[in-house]
């Protein structure tokens, strides 16, 4: 079994984007797909569909809409915070791996929610941990958000970041 790929809905036309891309990349991996709307805990919301109005409930019945044409599960998250609610799906239903010696995993740091479990090595089989970290800076790369310039100095879209200067 494979990891949901997960698209959060905002109700916004960045969303209804988000929940379009998910879906040709979960019909293009076969991957199951899990659209998200969190809203806030303890009250009713105003992206519960039932107190929204305007725009933003037609963006949330659209992605509702683009949900079931391509078979995804829709699910309304109670937290107190999108990020938390995201964040607290995401481990219900992340998936694990175990990678073994050959094995090799490539992924984007900008747009895959990822972590490491603990590991301590194993003297008696000395079967030590050896991990091999690639910086690809793409001159295609995305712009990331405001307030990542602390991390990563440049944001802007194409611009190349991370790893180490070559001279």
């Amino acid at each position: 079994m494979t990891a949901p790929i997960l698209a959060g809905v905002d109700g916004t036309g960045s969303g209804l984007d988000a929940v379009a891309l998910a879906a040709r990349l979960a019909r293009a991996t076969a991957d199951p797909l899990v659209v998200v709307c969190v809203y806030p805990e303890g009250r009713r919301s105003s992206w519960d569909p039932a107190a929204v109005r305007g725009p933003a409930a037609k963006a949330l019945e659209a992605a509702a809409e683009l949900a079931d044409e391509a078979g995804a599960d829709y699910r309304r998250v109670a937290s107190s915070s999108p990020a938390r609610g995201l964040a607290e799906l995401a481990e219900e239903l992340c998936y694990e791996m175990t990678l073994i010696p050959g094995d090799l995993q490539l992924l984007n740091s900008h747009v895959t929610y990822h972590a490491r479990t603990a590991y301590e090595d194993d003297p008696a089989s000395r079967q030590d941990r050896l991990l091999y970290r690639l910086w690809l800076s793409m001159p295609n790369s995305r712009a990331l958000p405001p307030g990542f310039e602390v991390l990563w100095g440049r944001i802007e879209a194409g611009a190349l970041r991370g790893g180490i200067d070559q001279v």
